[in-house]
């Protein structure tokens, strides 16, 4: 069983968005013009996994027109 310390611990960490990002980049990955797919082989910790990244996604591609 996961320790929830443990992962509290890890979200909190600092810069977490710019390790993200950074992780991105080094993958290959064009950081203005990601896509589900992209995000996808760490997206599954969410509940609803998939369905919600394509959500974030749609929302994020209304609020940018």
């Amino acid at each position: 069983m996961t320790d929830p310390h443990e992962v509290a611990k890890h979200y909190r960490r600092p810069r977490l968005a710019d390790v993200i990002l950074a992780a991105l980049k080094a993958a290959g990955k064009d950081i203005d013009h990601l896509a589900p797919d992209d995000l996808a082989p760490v997206e599954e910790f969410h509940k609803r996994g998939r369905e919600c990244l394509n959500r974030i996604f749609r929302s994020a591609a209304a609020t940018a027109m």
